[in-house]
């Protein structure tokens, strides 16, 4: 589970980022 968990707070960090830099 942790392994999972961390795959996704890193996909959604890596969104955010992303968002974030195309704004």
């Amino acid at each position: 589970d942790s392994e999972f968990n961390g795959s996704v707070g890193q996909s959604a960090i890596a969104l955010l980022t992303t968002q974030i830099k195309w704004r």
